[in-house]
Order: structure tokens, then C-alpha cells, then sequence
């Protein structure tokens, strides 16, 4: 690292014509967070009017904002769990990195410095199962939980796999995607092994940047379709629409977007697709009564329409009994006038 600096310093030099550099202060971006936290924050103050693209953020002139070490991410989660296995993993706060998104869902979101947990969690004890640890204390707040996993066979994707009930397979129509697959499915079948059990079940392969309009991606269909005929395939494929990563950018999803873009309808399409793989019979929704985010979303009712619905703030404490086969569902509001 010295020696970086020393050759930093000599190229400096020779670029301002042999200015002599007296002194340097070597920093590494990967530690901000680390000090931000040590100093409980930085104050920042707004040099000039700035506004992010969909609006949502306006910051003016002569603005204070306050820079702290509050966003958590999957990563602190997984440091709790690899930490709590000793002690008590329920004590997690209720909440704990979840970010309340306004079209309705949860999010927890990962970090660019994921690499760094993939190290911490290789040197834990049954390293594959931490994910589930947590999950299992949050399973019951939701009705589905999506975990959206880098490409690989990583230890966090396995973490995802013994977590799961089910899984999407996207893919790509590209030749090399036959031999990942083959990959993927044999990480099942040790999985399936293990577990003693066929979980999670695959709900089916997705082609996702799809181009119909290609021989290749058409011949590559085909031939996963021929390779793969034991495996379900969903019949909505994502094309290769620019728009879709600029949302990813913007930090909203399509539907917020471009709500009107053919690449909305689309994601529409498999939404509908998905809810009828799984085929609920019941949907239970809880929400206060007029809460901030006006949760439910017309946009989640109407996926929801000729399944059984129902929600807190309508019918109070919902409970639900099963006896493994039958299930009955009981609600009763809560009397508040004492």
C-alpha cells in the first residue's frame, strides 16, 4: 500500500511539471462507513439546489442533511445472526434494516461490499443455514418473501436455496446458461438429499433480456425446452427493454416508472403468471387503518381478486388454524373503549 501511494505521488508530481508534494493522506473509501459510525455521523451542508430524477428527493441551497450509519443491510443482518447463534437470534429489533418502500412492500436491501460478507459467513458454523435462522423469525409477518440472489453458486445463494419454499430461475438465452443450469440442479438435488425433502420445489425457469425476434434466443429456447422438458418454464418472458435498468437506477420499480411502458405490462403479465403457480387460496394483509403509505395498493388488490382476502385493518386480529390439512381463518377487532 505504501508503495502505491509513493508511485501516486510520483506520477502527481511529473503531471504538475515536478511540483514537489510535501505530504499525503492515504484513505480508504472502504472505511467511511466505519468512521462515519465512529463519529456518530457527518454534517453536510448543500452547496446547490439538487433533485433526483423521478422528484422524490429536493434538497436546496443551504440545506443541512445529516450523513449517518442508519442504513442497515443484509450484511449486518447475517453479522447478527453469525453473533446471535450463541445467544439469542431473536433479539434482533423488530424492523432491523427493513426499508418501508411506498408501493407497498419491504425491502433489505444488500451492499457493494457483499464480497466482504461471503467471507465472514464462510468461516461461520453451518454457514448454509444463517439465512434461514433469520427468515424463520419473519416468515409470519408476510405473505411472500422474495430473495433476490447474485449470479453464482455463492454461499449466499445456497444460503437463499435452504431458505426457500420455492424458487425462480432467471436466465438468459445465451449457450452458456445450458451448462449453468445443469450446475443449478445439481446444487438441488444435494440440497433436496440433505434436507430430505424436494424444497425448495422449482417454480420454473424465466428468460429475462429475452430477444424473440432472434435466431439464437429462439434455438436456445428450444434446446433448454428439450433438455430441461422435466422443468417448468414460465410461458412470460422479460424482452430487452432499456427502460427496465433505468428504473433499477431511478430506485423505483417499473410500475412506478413508467407505469404506461409495454415492459409494465409485461412484468404485469408474470405477476399474474406467478399467482397462479402458487395458487392461493387466502391472502392476509396487515395494515393499520389509514396508514401513511396507504397500504393496500389498488395495484395488489386487483392481483389479488378471486382469492379470499382478508386485512387487519378491516377485520382487526386475523387468526389462522390449521391442522395440517383444513385451514380456518377467525377474526375478531379488538374493543377499545376501555
Amino acid at each position: 500500500e505504501k508503495l502505491s501511494c509513493t508511485r501516486t505521488v510520483d506520477a502527481v508530481e511529473d503531471m504538475f511539471y515536478n511540483l514537489p508534494i510535501s505530504g499525503y493522506i492515504a484513505f480508504n473509501m472502504g472505511a467511511v462507513k466505519e468512521i462515519n459510525h465512529v463519529i456518530g455521523g457527518i454534517e453536510v451542508e448543500v452547496l446547490e439546489d439538487i433533485s433526483s430524477k423521478d422528484g422524490r428527493i429536493q434538497l436546496k441551497k443551504g440545506d443541512t442533511v445529516t450523513l449517518s450509519d442508519d442504513d442497515k443491510t443484509i450484511c449486518d443482518i447475517f453479522a447478527h445472526v453469525i453473533e446471535g447463534r450463541d445467544k439469542d437470534i431473536d433479539s434482533l429489533p423488530e424492523g432491523f434494516a427493513v426499508k418501508h418502500i411506498d408501493e407497498g412492500i419491504d425491502v433489505i436491501p444488500s451492499e457493494e461490499f457483499m464480497h466482504a460478507a461471503e467471507s465472514m459467513i464462510e468461516r461461520a458454523s453451518f454457514k448454509e443455514t444463517l439465512l434461514k435462522d433469520y427468515i424463520d423469525t419473519i416468515r409470519n409477518s408476510y405473505d411472500y418473501i422474495f430473495l433476490d440472489c447474485p449470479a453464482g453458486l455463492g454461499v449466499t445463494v445456497i444460503n437463499a436455496l435452504y431458505t426457500s419454499d420455492a424458487i425462480i430461475i432467471p436466465t438468459q438465452a445465451h449457450y452458456l446458461s445450458i451448462e449453468a443450469l445443469q450446475n443449478v440442479f445439481s446444487k438441488l438435488s444435494m440440497i433436496w438429499r440433505h434436507a430430505g425433502s424436494e424444497k425448495p420445489y422449482i417454480l420454473g425457469i424465466l428468460f429475462t433480456w429475452f430477444r424473440g425476434y432472434t435466431t439464437n434466443d429462439t434455438q436456445i429456447l428450444e434446446r433448454m425446452h428439450e433438455q430441461f422438458s422435466n422443468v417448468p418454464f414460465f410461458k412470460t418472458r422479460i424482452p430487452q427493454f432499456t427502460i427496465i435498468p433505468e428504473s433499477d437506477v431511478a430506485k423505483v420499480s417499473i410500475f412506478s416508472y413508467r407505469p404506461n411502458h409495454p415492459a409494465a405490462a409485461i412484468y404485469s403479465e408474470l405477476v399474474d403468471e406467478f399467482l397462479d403457480k402458487v395458487n392461493p387460496k387466502y391472502a392476509i394483509i396487515s395494515v393499520g387503518t389509514g396508514n401513511v403509505y396507504d397500504h393496500p395498493k389498488d395495484i395488489t388488490l386487483n392481483k389479488l381478486k378471486g382469492i379470499e382476502v382478508h386485512r387487519t385493518d378491516k377485520e382487526g386480529t386475523i387468526r389462522v388454524i390449521s391442522d395440517g390439512k383444513n385451514i380456518d381463518i377467525e377474526t375478531f377487532k379488538t374493543n377499545t373503549n376501555g
